[in-house]
């Protein structure tokens, strides 16, 4: 093999100890070695597979049906992420996975600590800004004024992962700060963001794009214009729930949670957190992840539901 792409491959395998050994240290609390691992990755030339690098670390937490593993294995490998995306802030798939996992994280730790969770949101905004940025046209057009929905249509398809979580950031900061009427005006072009994700990838991660939709729906009244309402909500989950044939629970999740609630449904509350709870979570392959985290939530919020209705 030619010696070139030995000296790759060795990085690459490299890197992907970095990454296992990042998740299985945060487990036992080494913030210390944690760092330095983060530091030694940089250091000896991982930074050329920065992208794949945080492609894996995805995979890898993904498909695991550890919830305990999943949010410490985040948490302890926000260092290198936040490494990575400072090493390079022009690079559209590291910003764009920088974004992605701060929001991620952002919702395994909310219950816990909501202020936390909100600053790791604005973080994800800013990541998911910067990767937006890398079109030209987008940059330019934003540097002079224009609105989102006038330059969501220069991105292409590179850019789903990008508009998808910069827009979701902004959503799940305003679902912690419901009061902040700053967050509240950003929702039109949130939608613009997402409309734009879902039209050139409408099964983009198991249909989050469409479930973005659906809770926004869920919450903005009718008489605002921009096609929300119960109705239009409940369809939008719907268009959700058959891109992976209901495997997907973080769809019922959010119904229950948004729509069920704001129109007093506890009867189809109930059922969707029953459907939750019974569903096996490894159903969704690739997805593990998300729907151990929906069965932790779907406990969470059963347990206070007569807060609720």
């Amino acid at each position: 093999m030619h010696p070139g792409i030995d000296n790759k491959n060795a990085v690459l395998n490299k890197t992907k100890f970095l990454i296992l050994a990042g998740v299985l240290l945060s487990l036992i609390g080494c913030t210390r070695v944690i760092q330095k691992v983060s530091q030694v990755g940089v250091s000896t030339g991982a930074e050329i597979f920065a992208g794949p690098t945080i492609h894996m670390m995805v995979d890898i937490i993904m498909d695991t049906d550890n919830i305990r593993l999943a949010r410490e294995g985040i948490g302890g490998n926000m260092v290198i992420v936040t490494a990575l995306a400072e090493l390079h802030p022009n690079d559209l798939e590291i910003q764009s996975k920088a974004a992605y996992l701060h929001c991620c994280y952002g919702m395994l730790v909310e219950n816990d600590d909501p202020r936390f969770a909100s600053q790791l949101y604005h973080i994800a905004r800013d990541c998911g800004k910067r990767a937006l940025r890398t079109n030209k046209k987008f940059r330019d057009g934003m540097d002079s004024g224009k609105r989102i929905s006038e330059l969501v249509q220069y991105l292409d398809d590179d850019y789903v992962e990008a508009l998808m979580w910069t827009a979701s950031a902004k959503m799940l900061y305003l679902l912690q700060n419901r009061n902040d009427h700053q967050a509240q005006l950003e929702i039109p072009e949130s939608l613009d963001m997402v409309g734009r994700a879902m039209e050139m990838d409408p099964d983009y991660l198991f249909g989050a794009c469409q479930m973005f939709i659906g809770v926004y729906y869920a919450l903005i009244p009718e008489f605002m214009g921009v096609g929300s309402g119960p109705e239009n909500s409940a369809k939008m989950f719907q268009e959700a729930r058959d891109v992976t044939d209901g495997k997907n629970l973080m769809v019922d999740l959010f119904e229950a949670r948004f729509l069920s609630v704001t129109i007093g449904d506890k009867l189809r509350f109930e059922e969707l957190m029953d459907h939750i709870l019974k569903t096996d979570p490894k159903a969704l392959e690739g997805g593990a992840m998300l729907n151990v985290f929906a069965q932790e939530q779907a406990r969470y919020w059963l347990d206070k539901k007569k807060e609720l209705f």
